[in-house]
C-alpha cells in the first residue's frame, strides 16, 4: 500500500464495529459496508480501499506484493486481466483470452492459475492461448507472455516439449519459475488429440526453459491411477527453496478403477502426496483422501511442511426455498499441519460447524516469516466469513476476524510481502489489516 494511505491510518485498538477510514470508495460504499466483529488480537483493522474496476464476474483478486494494486481475470466480454492501481490513477483492462479449463493448474476452482505477480509489483506473469469461439476450445498451446502495470503485453520465449503443447502452468515466487503441465490436456483442444505422455516440468519461463521433467506415467501409483482415470491430481503447491531450486506437492486422492455395467465395485486404492524436488527422485506419501473431500495445502515457506486446510461444513441439503430437515452440526479438522519427509502430523485445529454456508474453496496462506497462518473456520450465527490467525508453531488460534458477510462471493485473502499486514479482497474491494507489533 502507498505512503499516501499509511500516513493517514491510526492503530487504535480494535472495537465491535470499528470507525476506519475508507480510501478511494465512494460514499455510497462506505455507507452500506459492514464489519463483523473481530475477538482482540494481534491484527487490527486499518483501512478499506476500493479498487477502480468495473463491474463483473471475475475470479477472486491478488494483491500486489508491494501492496500498491488489486488484479483480477475477468469471465466477461473483456476475458483478460483487470490492474487497479490505489494510487489515483486509473485502472487497466488487458483483453487476453485463455480457454476456461487451462487457467486452472488442476482441477478444482482453487487451483485457478495462468497469472502472478511478478516480484517487482511492475508486471504480472500471465498466459495467453488462441482459442475457439463459441465454446472456447483451445486452438493451440499457452503462451507465457509478462503484461505490464501499462497494460503492454510482452511476448516470452515459447515453452516447448516432446510431451506435447504447454497446457497448465503454476507460477511459483515472483521471478518467473513456474510448475507446468505438457501433454495433459488433449480433450479440450479443437481438433482433439492424445496425450501418451503427460509430464510435469519446473520450468524458467522468462528464458523460456524447461529445467526438468517427470513423466507421470513412470510413477508408480500415480501411473495406474491416471491410465485408469486421466489426469487426477486434486491439489498443487510449490515452492522456490532457499537454495534455489523448486519444490512441488501434488494430491492424488484414494481412487477406484472402473468397473463392467453390474459388477462390484472395487475397493479404494489409496491416494498419495507426490513431492517432487528439483534435482532429486520423487517420493510418495500415502493419504485416504478421496475424490469428495475437498481439502487444499499450502507448502511452508522452508519447504519442509504442508498445511492442509478445509471448509468445515454441517451436515444437510443445500437445497433452499423448500421444506428440509435442520442441519446437523459436524466437528472436524479445519487445518492439520504434516512434515512432509515423514507424513506426520504435527498439530491440528478443530473446529465445529453449526451450520451451512457459502464455503470458498481457498486454501490457507502462510506469512513469508512461516510464523503465522489464516485458514477459514465456519462462521457464528451473525454469518459473517470468519477467519483465524494461527500460530504456525503450535495451531492455536490467535485470533478471529470477520472482515465480510459469508454470502459476499469472490474473496480472497493472504499477508503482504514483508509480512507485516494482512488482507481480505472482494471483487472491488480491499480490508487491510496490520499487526500490532508492526
Amino acid at each position: 500500500m502507498n505512503a499516501l494511505v499509511f500516513s493517514l491510518l491510526a492503530l487504535a485498538a480494535p472495537v465491535q464495529r470499528p470507525t476506519i477510514p475508507f480510501h478511494g470508495c465512494d460514499p455510497e460504499v462506505a455507507a452500506r459496508f459492514e464489519i463483523g466483529p473481530h475477538e482482540p488480537g494481534p491484527l487490527r483493522l486499518v483501512a478499506v480501499v476500493c479498487a477502480s474496476f468495473p463491474d463483473g464476474d471475475s475470479t477472486p483478486p491478488l494483491l500486489s506484493p508491494d501492496g500498491g494494486a488489486l488484479a483480477r481475470w475477468t469471465d466477461d466480454e473483456s476475458d483478460g486481466l483487470q490492474i487497479s492501481p490505489f494510487d489515483g490513477s486509473s485502472g487497466r483492462v488487458i483483453p487476453n483470452r485463455v480457454s476456461a479449463v487451462f487457467r486452472l493448474f488442476v482441477g478444482l476452482e482453487s487451483q485457478a492459475g495462468g497469472w502472478a505477480w511478478a516480484r517487482d509489483s511492475r508486471s504480472l506473469w500471465a498466459v495467453r492461448q488462441p482459442s475457439a469461439l463459441p465454446g472456447g476450445f483451445a486452438r493451440g498451446p499457452l503462451e507465457p507472455v509478462r503484461i505490464g502495470r501499462d497494460g503492454a503485453i510482452h511476448a516470452l520465449p515459447p515453452l516447448r516439449h516432446s510431451a506435447g503443447p504447454l497446457d497448465a502452468i503454476k507460477w511459483i515466487g515472483g521471478d518467473g519459475l513456474a510448475l507446468a503441465q505438457f501433454g495433459t490436456r488433449g480433450a479440450y483442444y479443437r481438433p482433439v488429440h492424445d496425450d501418451p505422455a503427460p509430464t510435469l516440468a519446473m520450468v524458467d519461463a522468462g528464458r523460456g526453459r524447461v529445467l526438468a521433467s517427470l513423466p507421470l506415467l513412470g510413477v508408480p501409483e500415480i501411473g495406474d491411477q491416471m491410465r485408469a482415470r486421466g489426469f487426477m491430481a486434486r491439489d498443487a503447491t510449490a515452492r522456490v527453496l532457499r537454495d534455489g531450486r523448486m519444490r512441488a506437492v501434488l494430491r492424488f486422492n484414494a481412487w477406484r478403477a472402473p468397473s463392467d455395467a453390474g459388477a462390484p465395485e472395487p475397493p479404494f486404492r489409496p491416494g498419495h502426496w507426490l513431492i517432487w524436488t528439483q534435482g532429486e527422485p520423487v517420493r510418495l506419501l500415502p493419504h485416504a483422501y478421496k475424490d469428495f473431500v475437498r481439502r487444499n495445502a499450502s507448502m511452508t515457506p522452508d519447504g519442509r511442511r504442508l498445511l492442509v486446510s478445509q471448509a468445515v461444513q454441517a451436515a444437510g441439503s443445500d437445497v433452499e426455498h423448500r421444506p428440509s430437515p435442520p442441519p446437523t452440526p459436524v466437528t472436524d479438522v479445519a487445518a492439520e499441519l504434516l512434515d512432509l519427509e515423514t507424513g506426520r502430523s504435527l498439530w491440528r485445529v478443530e473446529v465445529r460447524a453449526e451450520q451451512r454456508w457459502n464455503s470458498p474453496v481457498t486454501t490457507a496462506v502462510i506469512s513469508p516469516d512461516g510464523r503465522h497462518a489464516l485458514i477459514v473456520v465456519p462462521p457464528g450465527p451473525d454469518h459473517y466469513m470468519t477467519y483465524a490467525l494461527v500460530d504456525m508453531r503450535n495451531g492455536r488460534i490467535l485470533q478471529r476476524l470477520r472482515p465480510l458477510s459469508a454470502w459476499t462471493y469472490t474473496q480472497s485473502f493472504g499477508f503482504t510481502a514483508d509480512g507485516r499486514r494482512a488482507w481480505f479482497a472482494t471483487a472491488a474491494e480491499l480490508l487491510l489489516y496490520r499487526f500490532a507489533s508492526s
